[in-house]
């Protein structure tokens, strides 16, 4: 019984441990989505500012 515990908790451990690498992930992602999106943006205002 021991012994299955033990493998238990590992393996929630490391679920535990992928699962906040996952999120790390995402979150990095989302942030280089928005910087691309902001600098689109502003190139964008700036050639339509430019055209006026």
């Amino acid at each position: 019984m021991l012994l299955h515990e033990v493998l238990a908790r590992a393996r929630m451990r490391e679920d535990h441990r992928l699962a906040r690498e996952a999120r790390l992930a995402r979150r990095l992602t989302v942030a280089r989505r928005w910087r691309w999106l902001a600098r689109y943006a502003s190139r964008r205002a700036s050639r339509a500012t430019d055209r006026l």
